[in-house]
């Protein structure tokens, strides 16, 4: 409840509470007040009691923002307003881990009004050099989590804006610094590594072959897969419908009701075999989820499993994560001529754009092979056909006008 303090003979200091800080010191936002001299006792206090409790209000709704207030002070009712809210809980966590640990420290006690874009840039310079890591780890940190930071500030500071605490986003005037170009490997197997893999693990424990075949036919994120229910599988229609996902914070799992966004909340077909896989397992458990395994699992099962192969074979596996058997889906549906937008709803990106972005390599690799396939197949055509003469050029005479 909001307090009232009389400073002088019409003037009064409202203070209401609002959080605690990440050291755990009170937060409170005040408001001086002063009244009409003419009010009689009564009628100022029948005001001030007014006045106090739309501030309140204000306050716990998140309408009354100080202009005065430090980035780590708005970081701090954003958390709350926005973070709680809006961002789902394993996000939060990381973002909360990345703004106590190295933003905060380095521009959380500048105004929010004095920020600037040079402020942003020597934090992201301090982020490169040696030694600064908080881990202990020798060298700086990676371009990646230096990105990661600018979109963590980003983000917070177009609240700003859209809250009418900051009209400009400075963050949108920076660019993090660029690391050097490496080549990404290959997180996922190509077809004939696909049939392989499959045909290995046809004597594994029945569970984690019902687990590698959805993930490679369905294309399924792991936070998709852990937490489908026997009630989200349709054997009659072949469907599988995909609308929660499971969260590993803090060393405790999370299974939240809705997926990652609108699109991830989706139904999609899959092969009779995997079906059967499925109604046999069902047959042997008595769980109400389909797949009772801790988040980690499964990603330490299939690494093992592809060591054994390696050990014994001659021809390697490639040692993806568990996430790869999503991009083997892609992969092999976008080699197999499927359209984008099909892949693209299938897999529960937001847009068809996401998917071209993350496949644009593999992609471009199929158009180039497609292009020389094509070049074979003319020339192979052209190299038996009759030459083409050409025809004299017939000259015809203009209709005289009258």
């Amino acid at each position: 409840m909001a307090s009232i303090k009389k400073r002088g003979d019409n003037t009064y200091q409202i203070t209401v509470s609002n959080g605690y800080d990440r050291n755990g010191k009170k937060l409170s936002e005040f408001k001086t007040v002063t009244l009409d001299p003419d009010m009689t006792a009564k009628q100022q206090e029948k005001e001030i009691a007014r006045i106090a409790a739309k501030f309140e209000d204000d306050v716990k709704s998140g309408r009354h923002l100080d202009q005065t207030i430090t980035f780590e002070g708005f970081v701090m009712r954003w958390l709350i307003d926005h973070g709680e809210t809006q961002l789902r809980i394993k996000t939060l966590s990381s973002y909360r881990s990345e703004l106590e640990s190295k933003i905060l420290p380095a521009i959380g006690h500048i105004k929010m009004s004095k920020l600037q874009p040079l402020h942003l840039i020597k934090f992201y310079e301090k982020l490169k050099e040696d030694g600064v890591r908080l881990d202990g780890r020798p060298g700086s940190y990676s371009t990646r989590t230096i990105k990661y930071c600018h979109q963590i500030i980003s983000s917070v500071l177009q609240s700003a804006v859209h809250w009418q605490v900051l009209s400009d986003n400075v963050a949108k005037r920076v660019k993090p610094p660029k690391g050097a170009a490496t080549e990404k490997k290959n997180n996922y197997f190509d077809e004939k590594q696909a049939i392989t893999f499959l045909r290995y693990v046809e004597n594994a424990p029945l569970k984690y072959r019902v687990l590698m075949h959805i993930a490679i036919y369905g294309g399924l994120r792991l936070e998709e897969t852990l937490p489908l229910m026997w009630q989200d599988i349709d054997f009659v229609n072949r469907t599988i419908n995909i609308n929660k996902v499971l969260v590993y914070v803090n060393r405790k799992q999370h299974i939240e009701d809705d997926a990652k966004n609108i699109s991830s909340t989706r139904r999609i077909t899959i092969p009779r075999h995997v079906i059967e896989l499925l109604r046999e397992q069902r047959a042997q458990v008595d769980d109400e989820r389909v797949f009772d395994m801790h988040y980690s699992t499964p990603g330490h099962w299939l690494r093992k499993t592809i060591d054994r192969y390696n050990a014994t074979h001659e021809e390697k596996l490639p040692r993806i994560s568990f996430h790869g058997l999503r991009h083997t889906n892609a992969t092999l549906l976008i080699s197999e001529g499927l359209d984008i937008r099909t892949v693209s709803g299938r897999l529960g990106h937001r847009d068809a754009s996401t998917t071209l972005n993350i496949y644009s390599h593999y992609i471009k690799s199929r158009d180039e092979a497609a292009s020389d396939a094509l070049e074979g197949l003319l020339n192979h055509k052209t190299e038996n056909l009759p030459t083409i003469c050409l025809l004299p050029t017939v000259k015809t005479r203009k209709k005289r006008t009258k």
